[in-house]
């Protein structure tokens, strides 16, 4: 005896057993490999940026790369540490190019400027004799050197000689000058 299937009733039950797996099994492997997918984009954004942000930081130390003479005078302008040493023997070197001398040169501690906490000043009183050309080029020289310096104030006298001795023409025309200095450091 052969046993006839009820086509309606066996397309039905077949119907439901597909659905069955569709729910229990390729559903949830299509959420998974869609959740994948959506990981995967997210991982490919990071890639990218992370990608972007090495060739940004690349770009930037090419550029500090160029711009290191520029970095360097902006060193030399803003010293980490104050050397009395140092000052003294530029303004000598530089007073000396001018035909100055100087007479007196005294320096404060460091202290905290109004422009920034970092950023300190040392004030230096300076006393020079010499011609008022020469004083004049080394003010230039002092505007023109990578050092930061700030003249908070200059006061000048002429020598006051003996009318009795006779004086070599070029001496009639010296000076005493008084420089207050300032100069800056980044500790």
């Amino acid at each position: 005896m052969i046993m006839e299937i009820n086509k309606p009733i066996a397309t039905i039950f077949l119907l439901i057993i597909d659905l069955i797996i569709i729910f229990l099994f390729v559903i949830p492997k299509y959420q998974e490999s869609d959740q994948m997918q959506i990981n995967l984009a997210k991982r490919q954004g990071e890639y990218e940026n992370l990608s972007d942000y090495q060739i940004k930081l690349s770009d930037i130390l090419k550029d500090i790369e160029n711009r290191e003479d520029i970095l360097k005078k902006i060193d030399a302008a803003l010293p980490v540490s104050f050397s009395s040493s140092n000052a003294t023997y530029f303004l000598q070197e530089k007073a000396s190019e001018n035909q100055l001398m100087i007479k007196l040169l005294a320096f404060s501690e460091p202290v905290p400027t109004i422009f920034k906490k970092e950023i300190k000043s040392v004030a230096m009183a300076l006393n020079l004799s010499g011609s008022y050309q020469g004083f004049k080029n080394f003010l230039s020289s002092l505007e023109k050197s990578d050092k930061l310096f700030r003249i908070d104030s200059i006061s000048f006298a002429a020598l006051t000689l003996s009318p009795e001795k006779n004086y070599p023409q070029g001496q009639l025309d010296n000076y005493d000058f008084k420089l207050d200095v300032r100069a800056y450091i980044y500790p």
